[in-house]
């Protein structure tokens, strides 16, 4: 789908995020955009579904500056960082230019009331659907079926559960989904609907997205960042000497 990176195992794409975007709703069957950064890259050393969903993404893209840095490192030179707020807006952006259906999939009630309030107002051409699925650990396929079955046809499907989880779910649904596009953009339900703040715009410019929201949220991810960016530089020099 679009010009790939090589970083060990996964193929990065490096388009801009609108080319990303236009490039799987123009193909035939679904096209599932996912990230990646530090974080996943470690959960996916271990776990191999997820591992697996990653790897058959039609376009993955380095959402974050550690993967970018590790990838230099190695020789890759020219790997942009693409966040997953950056895939949503491109993807809203073509939505409201050729009035197309987006369904958002995930969340609770409350912070799609939100989004679907902020997104009416800002992108008045597309047109939105959304639905929250019941809290579980993962879905089988008749469930998926019916989840699928609920929010109706769309061209763009945004799927917030959290990773691994919507990784995992988009893989689950490729063959039989009716969208065009699928993306996996999880905390991205919450900075929309205004819930969850991202990291301040000068963290943002300067790579270290990471950084501000360990600052805004120390107890969950900055706890979760000090174990992961360690072992992600453990894994990276494991996996080179290899």
């Amino acid at each position: 789908m679009t010009d790939d990176f090589q970083f060990f195992e996964f193929s990065l794409a490096n388009d801009a995020p609108r080319d990303i975007v236009a490039s799987a709703l123009s193909s035939p069957a679904a096209g599932i955009i996912n990230t990646i950064n530090a974080h996943s890259f470690n959960v996916a050393l271990k776990d191999e579904r997820f591992n697996a969903a990653l790897r058959a993404s039609d376009a993955l893209v380095a959402d974050g500056i550690g993967i970018v840095w590790a990838a230099k490192l190695k020789g890759v030179k020219g790997l942009r960082k693409i966040s997953g707020f950056d895939l949503f807006q491109a993807s809203m952006e073509l939505a409201d230019e050729q009035k197309l259906t987006v369904g958002f999939l995930g969340s609770t009630p409350e912070v799609l009331d939100l989004i679907l309030t902020r997104a009416s107002d800002e992108y008045p051409g597309a047109v939105i659907k959304t639905l929250s699925p019941p809290f579980a650990d993962g879905f089988s396929d008749a469930e998926a079926q019916d989840l699928l079955k609920k929010i109706g046809g769309v061209d763009i499907l945004f799927v917030g559960m959290t990773a691994p989880k919507q990784e995992k779910f988009a893989q689950q649904i490729r063959e039989y989904v009716d969208a065009r596009a699928v993306l996996s953009i999880g905390a991205v339900f919450d900075f929309y609907a205004g819930t969850t703040k991202r990291a301040h715009p000068i963290f943002i410019r300067l790579g270290l997205e990471w950084l501000g929201r360990s600052i805004a949220d120390p107890k969950r991810l900055g706890k979760r960042n000090l174990v992961a960016i360690p072992t992600f530089l453990f894994n990276c020099l494991r996996l080179s000497l290899r």
